[in-house]
């Protein structure tokens, strides 16, 4: 299963890395949540974690495990604590229902660029959908065409690649026809540019782009150095929160589709998004 490998091979050895700089830092556990130490996103080599006993799958026993070893017991008593944001996983994951029917389409490929949405990359493992997703990509990397267009080059972009993102103003995907010379096609959860929102009479699409922008993740916004997109892992506090919130979206089962959320049910609408289900 993707989450108990990515878990064990991607998430507990970064969390190592993250405690060790913090560590060498701050000996005292106790503060290492106040500290913002920049650890270079790499991952850190650890044994086998054995999990805990007692939680709800072993993602969460791994994740126990891993802190209790590192000395951060307090946090060991809150991971079955469920988030209340079950709306937002709703929001999610039928968007990703009405993006694999639009993927259906013979060349058709998803790219996910930059951190606002990791979560749907997460529920794309689960659903099984190809896609590729990019942390790196920020406001001040897009900028950087020449380095924005390596990095696209690794995408293989077609006019069929549809790029996703929460919004709103369109400006990454713009940054990244510029550099690349490539048109894709740009869908987003919310949006004002004309028939690009993929639910276009979907209300309430901003407030909640905006919160799953403030969730937590795994790292910090990309940044450039030496002509390199760089990126940190983000401070000990928010890697524990971003861990747990992908254990708890991946199990997490949402009872409800989005009203009106497969397609714009507008009749004779022309949206891009409505073209795409033709």
């Amino acid at each position: 299963m993707w989450l108990s490998s990515h878990v064990q091979g991607e998430v507990l050895p970064k969390l190592f890395a993250i405690a060790k700089a913090h560590r060498e830092l701050q000996r005292d556990p106790k503060f290492w949540h106040m500290q913002d130490v920049n650890v270079v996103d790499r991952a850190y080599p650890v044994r086998n974690i054995r999990p805990m006993r007692g939680y709800q799958n072993p993602e969460l026993g791994m994740l126990a495990a891993a802190l209790k070893s590192i000395g951060i017991d307090h946090y060991v008593s809150r991971l079955d604590e469920e988030p209340q944001i079950s709306d937002l996983h709703t929001i999610v994951k039928n968007s990703l229902k009405s993006l694999r029917r639009i993927l259906k389409k013979p060349g058709r490929r998803l790219l996910l660029p930059g951190r606002d949405v990791w979560l749907w990359s997460v529920l794309a493992h689960k659903m099984n959908i190809p896609h590729m997703f990019d942390a790196r990509i920020s406001r001040l990397v897009a900028r950087d065409h020449v380095v924005l267009k390596e990095i696209a080059d690794g995408w293989r972009l077609t006019q069929n690649t549809i790029v996703f993102d929460t919004g709103f103003a369109g400006s990454i995907y713009n940054h990244i026809c510029q550099a690349t010379g490539k048109k894709p096609i740009n869908l987003m959860l919310s949006t004002l540019r004309s028939g690009e929102q993929l639910w276009p009479t979907h209300k309430g699409a901003r407030r909640k782009a905006l919160t799953i922008e403030k969730l937590p993740k795994y790292q910090k916004t990309g940044t450039l150095r030496d002509g390199r997109a760089t990126q940190w892992l983000a401070n000990l506090e928010e890697y524990i929160q971003a861990a747990i919130l992908t254990i708890w979206f991946w199990y997490h089962e949402s009872p409800a589709w989005i009203p009106q959320g497969d397609r714009c049910k507008v009749i004779g609408c022309r949206c891009k998004s409505c073209n795409l289900w033709r």
